[in-house]
């Protein structure tokens, strides 16, 4: 038992899951970054980007991008999101990094005007610097399964022609696939006998999964690292300690009592850090997480005011959704409800408003009125009275 608890602790954290996905579902576009520009507003550049550069708006995209501090232009990429099925998302969940599988390569040591090609079971990827470390152009080239050596040949020449004018080219054997990584700040890659290396911190822009949602698991990550940490580091003690009872009893000493008493001890302090940490991913979440219900009727009222819809009734629920708010409304005047809507609708915080249970009794008229804010869209703060519209 106490070999494997040794090797428990050498072996370090679980080994990453890394998602590698195929290069041709992606376009590759590099866009220039102004000199003196600061690595926070890098990101916010390259979103503008590829609104340009896709027909689709960065919502609807799995997009990431590569970018060095100093260099004067990031390589970005991005796909239509429909072009994986359910169930090939479905997998990423548990990953730390889901990229294109040229993001392994990205960080090779090389020489000015070097190419990079390594084989898929697609086809080919190229990735070309000149005289920088970010790459200028990564180029795909499918290879049909039937063809023979001599087409491969001149599949692999037109490829390195369009990549760009090369002095050296490096020839990988075959696709990279994760491997174990002894450093914690390295993710690790091999292709044949080449082990590539990629720094944690150049990966987290190269995934391409939701941002918010990528941010939320990162933490989880973190959090999990450390209470592993600690319990490992909770284990070792235990080790040490029984270790040293065991000397003791070997050398005839009657120290058991004062042994087991400090291994008692120990467990409540592995508790107390656990529960510390329970406790301020608590006030984390809490203080990240609030539901507005005052913010949201503030911004929907303004637009009633303007006519005669009189709200009677909210409704909110901030264990399903915290963005969403229902409201039961009032007007002695029928058109108003869509015109009403649709304002609602148009208002740059909102994203969706529905209408549902139209009941109309004479003039008077009663629905229910469920709109749904963007995510982050509204701040906490200090809202002024609103007076109530009267029928």
């Amino acid at each position: 038992m106490s070999s494997k608890l040794v090797q428990f602790l050498k072996s370090g954290p679980p080994p990453a899951r890394i998602a590698l996905l195929p290069d041709h579902r992606f376009f590759v576009r590099t866009v220039p970054v102004a000199a003196g520009t600061a690595p926070v507003e890098v990101p916010a550049q390259i979103e503008l980007a590829i609104e340009g550069l896709s027909p689709f708006p960065p919502a609807q995209l799995y997009y990431g991008y590569h970018w060095v501090p100093g260099s004067p232009h990031a390589l970005v990429f991005g796909c239509y999101r429909k072009r994986f099925t359910t169930d090939q998302h479905a997998g990423w969940g548990d990953a730390v990094l889901v990229a294109p599988a040229f993001a392994a390569f990205l960080a090779v040591p090389h020489e000015p005007a070097t190419t990079l090609i390594f084989p898929s079971a697609e086809g080919l990827t190229a990735i070309h610097w000149e005289d920088g470390v970010v790459p200028v152009r990564v180029v795909c080239a499918a290879v049909p399964a039937e063809a023979d050596e001599a087409a491969r040949t001149k599949i692999h020449e037109e490829l390195l022609r369009a990549a760009g004018s090369s002095r050296k080219v490096i020839d990988m054997s075959a696709p990279p696939v994760p491997a174990a990584s002894s450093d914690e700040k390295h993710y690790a890659f091999a292709a044949g006998t080449f082990i590539a290396a990629l720094p944690v911190g150049v990966a987290q822009s190269l995934d391409v999964r939701d941002r918010d949602e990528l941010a939320a698991f990162r933490k989880q990550v973190r959090n999990d690292l450390w209470l592993w940490r600690a319990a490992a580091g909770s284990i070792a003690a235990l080790l040490v300690l029984g270790f040293l009872q065991l000397a003791i009893v070997t050398l005839g000493a009657r120290w058991d009592t004062s042994l087991i008493t400090t291994v008692n001890q120990q467990r409540p302090l592995v508790k107390e850090i656990q529960d510390k940490e329970n406790l301020a991913k608590g006030v984390e979440e809490r203080d990240t997480k609030q539901l507005l219900p005052l913010e949201m009727i503030s911004t929907i009222s303004a637009l009633a005011q303007r006519g005669s819809i009189v709200f009677t009734r909210m409704v909110t629920n901030a264990t399903e959704d915290l963005h969403v708010i229902t409201l039961a409304c009032q007007t002695q005047n029928s058109p108003e409800v869509e015109l009403f809507l649709n304002a609602v609708k148009n208002l740059p915080a909102v994203e969706d408003a529905k209408v549902s249970g139209n009941n109309s009794r004479g003039a008077q008229v009663t629905f229910n009125l469920t709109v749904t804010f963007k995510a982050d869209a509204l701040k906490p703060t200090a809202l002024p009275t609103v007076a109530t519209n009267k029928s």
